[in-house]
């Protein structure tokens, strides 16, 4: 699952456009499973996608959130055997699309798969 939190965004249209622009450079595997606002954030709303290539692994994890931006932290716990990638937008922040720029927070998790 992949969950992206975007910021500036004024409507569900913008953010629909949004998620469409990601799912594309995702690739056909990544559905989008919900749009819904972001209360924490004003004009934010958040966009979770679905991998339904079956594919789960921390390499594809890494090459899939590459598309999007960078830099993504890694967090491995190897009791609940998790690892997630998140990302924080910051001035240093890169984007591979322009469009991405609204992208404030960005989490892709796989459990269980050590």
């Amino acid at each position: 699952m992949l969950t992206i939190i975007t910021e500036n965004q004024h409507s569900i249209e913008e953010a629909q456009n949004l998620s469409k622009i990601i799912q594309t450079v995702l690739g056909k595997d990544y559905i989008i499973n919900k749009i819904e606002p972001y209360h924490k954030f004003e004009h934010s709303y958040s966009i979770h996608f679905e991998n339904n290539s079956g594919k789960n692994d921390i390499q594809h994890g890494i090459a899939t959130t590459d598309k999007i931006a960078s830099p993504w932290l890694v967090y491995f716990d190897d009791e609940q055997y998790s690892i997630e990638l998140i990302f924080n937008k910051q001035s240093s922040s890169q984007f591979k699309n322009p469009g991405f720029e609204a992208i404030l927070w960005g989490h892709w998790q796989t459990a269980h798969s050590l």
